[in-house]
């Protein structure tokens, strides 16, 4: 799953970088791992821990470490707690849940990128515009 990442981070142009987020349409994994990443609701109340552990493809069990997000997501673990399973994770899961807990892959990717991927993956909030009024002068 890094893999991909390091694919993105080296193509140039945002189409390019689009063809290979719909190359990975049908990977699961790789969905649940944008939306924990780029899903501003979601907060995990730790900051990512500067180990820099890697871990192959083949070893990444993506189910456990969503669960661990979701631990650190609903606050079960908090304060020096927190950092402590921060730290075990990253050993664990490598460069992609410190991705996670940055809230981006830094490959020049946005959540409107990532939309166009993956229609409605992540939600996004319009905020809706004032418009002009005209002000009533009283004399």
């Amino acid at each position: 799953m890094i893999n991909i990442v390091h694919n993105i981070r080296m193509a140039k142009g945002s189409n390019k970088k689009l063809a290979i987020l719909k190359d990975e349409y049908n990977n699961a994994h790789w969905r649940s791992v944008l939306l924990a990443m780029y899903d501003t609701s979601i907060n995990y109340y730790v900051s990512a821990p500067t180990d820099t552990t890697f871990v192959e493809d083949e070893d990444l069990d993506v189910a456990s470490m969503i669960y661990m997000l979701s631990e650190l997501s609903s606050r079960t673990y908090t304060g020096n707690a927190a950092r402590k399973v921060a730290l075990e994770c990253s050993e664990e899961y490598g460069e992609i849940f410190r991705l996670i807990l940055n809230g981006s892959m830094k490959a020049g990717v946005s959540t409107t990128t990532i939309n166009k991927a993956y229609p409605g993956l992540i939600p996004t909030f319009d905020v809706m515009l004032a418009k002009d009024v005209p002000v009533q002068r009283f004399p």
